[in-house]
């Protein structure tokens, strides 16, 4: 079997990424690039099977939240979006996951494992998540602007797009991005339905192609399910049968691609 690329969506505390746990316990290497906190309370470094590296999106001194209510309060909407972009050096955090997936590095252990596009098959790349990564494209396009312009966020959503585009089809191991959700218009339909939460309102409907999977994580109570089938959702399953129960495990998937 192939390389899978699977999204997994769902609001906090759906078990996004707890579900990661399957993929080391099943036997699989698993390399992680998180962008939110708390990636080592959730997963348990292993030197075979399980290694991350966080890169978290920049926050702004006081002083730059302080220049920046200054301008709100003063300037115009139209005057703020035609400013260039501000202390853009300090918000290379993009920059930081490219270098990253260059040359992975573990946090933990500092086990280099070279660019991800040539992990072994057998490997799993995770990111999570896709608004940690949509806050530093935007970040890489403006700095501390206040307000982006249109062709900032054009070119912020360019620079997202190509980058999830290069992982799920350069690198030989399977991918998982980890996402928020938003509820956005089906341009298709006229309707709204849950989306992967991104940057502007174009690039959302974009990023399901890129996938073979865009499954939507649930808890009901205590436990937690996959969901393929439900309709609220801008869901995708190619390998994953449809259903709105499904265990939250990735070794179906894995099974047999490598022995």
């Amino acid at each position: 079997m192939s390389k899978f690329n699977i999204c997994l969506s769902g609001p906090v505390g759906t078990g996004k990424t707890s579900a990661l746990r399957t993929i080391p316990a099943a036997g699989r290497p698993l390399a992680v690039l998180a962008t939110e906190p708390g990636i080592d309370a959730i997963l348990a470094h292993d030197n075979a099977l399980c290694h991350w590296s966080y890169i978290p999106p920049a926050t702004e001194d006081w002083d730059v939240l302080t220049k920046n209510a200054t301008l709100l309060n003063t300037m115009s909407n139209d005057q703020l979006q035609k400013m260039q972009g501000m202390n853009k050096q300090q918000y290379r955090q993009f920059l930081d996951v490219l270098g990253t997936c260059a040359n992975f590095e573990c946090d933990v252990c500092g086990k280099p494992f070279g660019p991800i596009d040539r992990l072994p098959p057998e490997w799993t790349f995770a990111i999570d998540g896709l608004s940690g990564l949509s806050k530093m494209s935007m970040d890489l396009v403006v700095g501390g602007k206040p307000i982006a312009s249109q062709p900032d966020w054009g070119a912020a959503m360019n620079n997202l797009e190509r980058f999830i585009g290069k992982c799920t089809a350069d690198i030989r191991c399977n991918f998982v991005l980890i996402s928020h959700l938003d509820r956005e218009l089906d341009e298709i339909t006229g309707g709204t339905k849950l989306m992967m939460s991104t940057l502007g309102r174009k690039l959302a409907p974009k990023l399901p192609r890129f996938f073979d999977e865009v499954v939507l994580c649930v808890r009901r109570g205590r436990t937690f399910y996959w969901s393929t089938t439900d309709n609220s959702a801008d869901l995708k399953a190619r390998r994953l049968p449809f259903g709105d129960e499904l265990p939250p495990d990735f070794a179906p998937l894995l099974k047999g691609q490598i022995p």
